[in-house]
């Protein structure tokens, strides 16, 4: 087995400490702001591609322990992102057995290694098992039919598709490269590749923080368009007291209330009203201190 390059250590080191970078800011990011379900995933999914590049670190020292763990945190990372972007899309969730996928690929990198070294082929199978689920988050972010979030979503999936396309690349070049090829011998096409998929993934990673703050900003002027609402001149029947809504419709000021904020009524009955409907124990009710 060929030793690890210079410029492999240099390009690993580099991925890495990137992706720790982003992964942190969006740690610290759902401790200082309102996040969304998915979120967390992303996150998540963040965390399992770094352990995933530092199992590969450890190829050259214990190899079978390395190729197992390398498989199963990349596979898990495309996993999470799958499932965080259909909560934060759909408000839903995958189902659970999507999870068994990144145990899958685990024995089947561990079975490829272990009967044979087909590196060429754990290399394809790889490309083809996270190509598809960047497909399924493409597909998924095209749904998204939110209010000013549609041009965000299409270049989220634009970014899902430029890595399946990255990865198809690096498949077709695999195929055409020599039995005696070293995934630890950087070339100048596996460089090129990782230099891609770095820059995907910290592109992919700032549109998660970019979605969110999008949402939260749409959620807040909402908010804020409700208060200014309220807070104006609202049409008033002098004698039923219906306010005339934005539709031009006359509704209870119960009803309308209820639609504009959170507010919720508790019904009894004032002093004068109480006095007017029961004249004979007014008075007592008073001196009772019922009139609080």
């Amino acid at each position: 087995m060929l030793s690890p390059s210079l410029d492999t250590w240099s390009t690993v080191v580099a991925i890495i400490a990137a992706r720790t970078s982003v992964t942190l800011a969006a740690a610290l990011y759902t401790r200082l702001s309102r996040t969304y379900p998915g979120f967390s995933h992303w996150v998540a999914g963040m965390l399992s591609g770094i352990l995933g590049f530092l199992a590969l670190v450890l190829h050259p020292f214990i190899p079978l322990p390395s190729v197992l763990l390398a498989n199963f945190f990349n596979c898990l990372l495309v996993v999470f992102m799958l499932d965080g972007t259909v909560r934060f899309v759909h408000g839903g969730r995958i189902r659970r057995r999507w999870y068994l996928v990144p145990v899958l690929s685990l024995l089947a990198g561990g079975a490829l290694f272990v009967f044979q070294d087909m590196l060429r082929v754990r290399v394809l199978w790889n490309t083809v098992l996270l190509s598809f689920f960047a497909i399924l988050c493409a597909r998924i972010w095209l749904q998204n039919r939110r209010e000013g979030a549609l041009r965000l979503s299409r270049i989220s999936a634009g970014l899902c598709l430029a890595y399946v396309v990255a990865m198809s690349l690096r498949g077709i070049d695999w195929i055409m490269a020599p039995p005696t090829r070293s995934l630890f011998v950087l070339g100048p096409s596996e460089a090129l590749f990782f230099l891609a998929i770095g820059m995907i993934d910290l592109a992919l990673a700032a549109m998660f923080l970019v979605h969110n703050g999008q949402r939260l900003d749409s959620d807040l002027r909402e908010s804020a368009a409700r208060v200014r609402l309220l807070t104006g001149i609202l049409p008033i029947c002098s004698r039923c007291k219906n306010i005339r809504d934005e539709e031009g419709h006359w509704t209870p000021v119960e009803q309308y209330v209820r639609h504009h904020t959170d507010a919720e009524f508790s019904h009894g009955v004032c002093p004068g009203c109480f006095r007017e409907m029961y004249p004979d124990f007014a008075d007592e009710v008073e001196a009772m201190g019922g009139f609080r």
